[in-house]
């Protein structure tokens, strides 16, 4: 996607547009752009959404203006609004051989984020990944804990289909995350961590297992049943040889 000049904010200028727009627009959610270098949101904007009831998306777009990345708020959400929040993201990180040591996979793309620590509401995140994932190819969202030194699946592991040469997910709380098409080693299954995507696809190996699993618990009622039917009548045959 690119963003047109007009349409680009300064970065200087996005917390005071974003709270402008929310006293004076009818619109639900207030969009704004800006490039390069990604703005911090004050404790302010945070407030003026809950007062107002605006939701918000900021987007962060490169020097030839193609959006890399947007972050999205949904008002009613904000838990915490006593922060200030750098939404500058880079898809580098200094842990990069650790991570590829510890999961097996060379093949990572990182998405790591200035800010560190739990969010003021959920985050909903457009991530540009066409430079080397193609439409339609279904990769997941990863956490490396770094407490652990481990992987952990956000979601569940759940897949996140490309489209248009995005994703998009959900977080709560920021820190090293990384996007891969294989499943890493030594991964940990924390399905209640960091968020949930928003556009979720399971794979069919995950399908697969799933109907596994649900063909397993809707027999086993059955065979229960069974084992209990022939021990009665077992009992039963029992009592009538011994009253004969």
């Amino acid at each position: 996607e690119t963003v047109k000049d007009e349409e680009i904010v300064a970065t200087e200028k996005v917390t005071e547009v974003l709270e402008t727009f929310m006293e004076t627009t009818s619109v639900a959610r207030v969009e704004t752009v800006t490039k390069e270098v990604a703005p911090v949101l004050t404790p302010a904007v945070f407030s003026k959404m809950k007062e107002s009831q605006k939701d918000i998306t900021v987007g962060v777009t490169d020097k030839d203006n193609k959006l890399q990345y947007s972050w999205s708020f949904n008002s009613d959400e904000i838990s915490n609004a006593d922060m200030n929040l750098n939404l500058s993201i880079t898809f580098d990180t200094s842990k990069a051989e650790e991570i590829k040591e510890v999961t097996g996979r060379s093949n990572l793309m990182y998405v790591n984020f200035s800010h560190h620590g739990d969010l003021p509401a959920p985050a909903t995140i457009k991530t540009y990944v066409g430079d080397k994932y193609k439409n339609g190819d279904i990769i997941s969202l990863y956490y490396f804990n770094e407490n652990t030194n481990l992987p952990e699946a956000v979601a569940g592991g759940k897949g996140l289909k490309v489209e248009g040469g995005y994703v998009t997910y959900t977080i709560t709380h920021c820190s090293i995350y990384f996007l891969s098409a294989e499943v890493p080693e030594n991964l940990v299954d924390n399905t209640t961590n960091n968020g949930a995507g928003t556009e979720v696809t399971d794979t069919p190996a995950q399908n697969a297992e799933s109907a596994q699993t649900g063909d397993t618990r809707s027999v086993l009622p059955y065979v229960l049943e069974a084992v209990i039917a022939m021990a009665v009548l077992a009992f039963v045959d029992y009592k009538k040889k011994v009253q004969k």
